[in-house]
Formats: structure tokens, C-alpha cells, sequence
């Protein structure tokens, strides 16, 4: 059954990014409730759990590293 929790904690996956060597897809998932987008990380070939690297939003790959924004500023996944 659906019901107002279901709709307000769904993870909404979005902006996609595969890496420069087509191994990683980068994505950004939102949710209602919480209001702040996260980064996830996942194998391509399904050979890994996706995992969260960060609260951020538009994640971009460079030749060497992930990007993404946070609070209006650029970030990468090191730091």
C-alpha cells in the first residue's frame, strides 16, 4: 500500500556521470524529506554496492577525480 512515509522517503536518483573509463556511474539521489541530495558511487558492471560518498549535488568526473557541488562551492571526493 502506498502511503504519504513511501512517497516523502523515496530516493530519487538523478544527473548521472559514468567516469573516463567507463567503469563508475556517479549520481546524485534526492529525497523529500530530507532535502539535502547526496552523491552515490556504483560499478557499472554491478560488481559493487552502490555506496554514498558525500551530501552534495552535481557530480562531474575529471580526468583523475569526481567533482560535485556543496554548498556552493566545488568539491571532490578527497576532500
Amino acid at each position: 500500500m502506498l502511503t504519504a512515509e513511501l512517497i516523502v522517503d523515496s530516493r530519487v536518483p538523478s544527473d548521472p556521470a559514468l567516469s573516463p573509463d567507463g567503469r563508475w556511474i556517479a549520481y546524485q539521489v534526492s529525497t523529500i524529506a530530507k532535502g539535502v541530495p547526496e552523491i552515490w558511487l556504483a560499478a557499472v558492471d554491478g560488481s559493487e554496492e552502490p555506496r554514498k560518498l558525500a551530501e552534495g549535488s552535481a557530480p562531474r568526473w575529471s580526468a583523475d577525480s569526481l567533482y560535485f557541488l556543496r554548498d556552493g562551492r566545488i568539491h571532490t571526493v578527497d576532500g
